[in-house]
């Protein structure tokens, strides 16, 4: 019996037999920015007679929209061949193109109570409150806990469904995503 032992642990030795995987994310990493959530939101600017000299009401319905996106060219892919894992590390998601949807921007309200100032007082004091919207919209965006948490666990989701994706071979692939 021991003969036999010294026989099998020898051959296993000389011949095992393992499959071994190779894990591709080669155009994850070229890729540049992946967008993960867009936001957006609806402010209301408004101006009254009484807030201005030119005694102009101006009522804007404003909206916008944000992108947050993550850089996978400043990421981090660990890859483990021996044990089927990716460990990608990359930036926090981050705020971009903050704009306003000027298409949809509706005029609820404007007047002027002699009507005798030209048409560039009104037309400064909407690109004031455009500008102001803007601001907002940004600020918003930022501050909202809701929306960075959205953000980050779509980053997560997303970035582990194209490493699944590229590797459809290996069905027990294990992919962890981590920000910095």
């Amino acid at each position: 019996e021991e003969k036999y032992e010294d026989y099998k642990t020898s051959a296993e030795e000389k011949y095992h037999v393992s499959n071994r995987v190779s894990i591709y994310i080669g155009s994850l990493e070229e890729t540049q920015k992946l967008e993960v959530l867009k936001v957006s939101d609806v402010e209301f600017m408004i101006v009254n007679e009484e807030d201005n000299q030119d005694k102009l009401a101006s009522w804007l319905e404003v909206p916008g929209e944000g992108t947050f996106v993550v850089d996978l060219k400043a990421g981090e892919y660990i890859v483990d061949n021996e044990r089927a894992h990716v460990l990608v590390r990359v930036p926090y998601p981050e705020l971009t193109n903050v704009k306003i949807d000027y298409k949809n921007v509706d005029k609820i309200l404007f007047k002027h109570r002699i009507m005798n100032k030209s048409y560039r007082v009104g037309e400064e004091l909407a690109r004031q409150q455009l500008s102001e919207a803007e601001v907002l919209f940004r600020k918003e965006f930022l501050s909202n806990q809701t929306f960075f948490l959205n953000a980050r666990k779509s980053a997560g989701k997303t970035i582990e469904t194209l490493i699944r994706q590229l590797n459809p071979e290996i069905p027990e692939l294990t992919v962890d995503v981590e920000f910095y």
